[in-house]
């Protein structure tokens, strides 16, 4: 597998943005028998146009994804921007396919479609399952990685994406797919044939005090009641201080104190950043479920952890890829997904942050990403199979 990056600002020229992006990719690897380009970029009105007009240069398809910043191996954190990174090969297959309009009632479903029909187009066991989709507060992001890792069967496929971002100027988030952006729909990747993607993921938080209670009241991922309190008062006792204004400026306000979860039933614990709080009942709006019972504990996001977990994720995957690698795989690429919390919380050091994970990634590895509102990236269970796993508050990588 060859990987191709490109890279360019944005100013308002999409002509220009468009034939720079072509301008970089090395024309001889466009000529393997199949492909697909990733594109990730700023909501800007350009970039619509942009990668409209890339798309009808290259011989492959182009997917991606909004979002309020960019990762590249050469130009760093950007915005706003797009990043291109073609995969092409001979002997893998990328095979794409989008979904109808996603609700609470039919994601399941959808999801399952799209991965089949992408799935259906080849012969070959899939692999790995790259997927971008809209955040949508009434569907947990569980759901999604639950339904795609579902949907693979007997390939028993790791699913790997995650949720785009709006950039903050216009709230404006979207997926690519087919010459345009969807805001209300997921784009599936299946990867198949000779190919053996490798995962890690590392989250972090810092605790800035004990305030630990259990959920009494709450349905899918939405928070109405913590011991006596509700949601809204019990981040009232954790010391933030908001007004029902503050609510309004959602979905930013609370990025940086995410929510540790521990489900004692389970022995399991995550973290979930808070989209925000429902004006009405002042329930706290998840990105996954969260079940009655569960202890949860507000904390706060620190650079020093964000770049200690960068190294430590970074160097997880190197020893999986090196592992593989006696096998005889051979690692062009790494795609970097960090949360969107983790951007907010790096302001304004976010190219520091990337320089801890630049220093540990190898120099001939092509390294593009995004900040998503969430992420897909299995985990191994003690047998060392990939289980589906949904993070946040966290950096997710996935090496081919």
């Amino acid at each position: 597998m060859k990987t191709l990056t490109a890279y360019t600002t944005l100013t308002g020229d999409a002509a220009r943005a468009a034939g720079e992006l072509a301008a970089q990719m090395d024309k001889d690897s466009l000529f393997a028998k199949y492909g697909v380009a990733l594109a990730f970029c700023d909501p800007d009105d350009s970039a619509e146009t942009a990668l409209a007009e890339l798309a009808n240069l290259l011989p492959f398809p182009v997917i991606g994804c909004t979002s309020i910043g960019l990762f590249h191996r050469q130009y760093g954190f950007t915005e706003p921007a797009v990043s291109v990174t073609v995969l092409a090969a001979d002997d893998c297959r990328f095979n794409i396919a989008l979904s109808e309009p996603l609700t609470a009632d039919n994601a399941a479903s959808e999801l399952k479609r799209a991965y089949e029909t992408a799935r259906n187009a080849t012969r070959f066991r899939a692999k790995a399952v790259f997927a971008l989709s809209c955040p949508n507060p009434s569907i947990p992001i569980g759901r999604i990685a639950d339904a795609l890792s579902s949907a693979t069967g007997n390939d028993d496929a790791p699913v790997f994406g995650g949720l785009s971002t709006p950039n903050g100027v216009n709230n404006t988030v979207g997926v690519w797919y087919g010459g345009r952006f969807h805001t209300d729909r997921a784009a599936v990747l299946v990867l198949s044939g000779n190919c053996k993607p490798a995962f890690a993921s590392r989250t972090v938080m810092y605790h800035s005090g004990e305030q630990k209670r259990m959920v009494t009241k709450a349905e899918g991922n939405r928070v109405y009641k913590v011991g006596d309190a509700d949601f809204a008062d019990y981040l009232r006792q954790c010391g933030l201080s908001f007004t029902k204004a503050d609510i309004k400026k959602q979905p930013f306000f609370f990025n940086v104190n995410p929510l540790s979860i521990e489900i004692p039933a389970q022995k399991k614990t995550s973290v979930q950043t808070i989209f925000g709080l429902d004006a009405d009942t002042g329930a706290g709006i998840l990105p996954d479920r969260v079940p009655e019972g569960a202890l949860v504990n507000l904390g706060i996001l620190r650079k020093i952890d964000i770049d200690a977990s960068s190294r430590a994720a970074i160097s997880d995957l190197l020893a999986l890829v090196k592992e593989n690698e006696k096998d005889g795989y051979k690692y062009s690429s790494i795609f970097y997904l960090s949360s969107i919390s983790r951007y907010f919380a790096l302001i304004p050091k976010h190219k520091e942050n990337l320089k801890a994970l630049f220093s540990t990634a190898p120099k001939d590895a092509v390294l593009s990403g995004f900040y998503a509102w969430g992420q897909f990236c299995p985990i191994p269970d003690k047998r060392g199979r990939n289980e589906p796993a949904t993070h946040s508050a966290a950096v997710t990588l996935m090496a081919l």
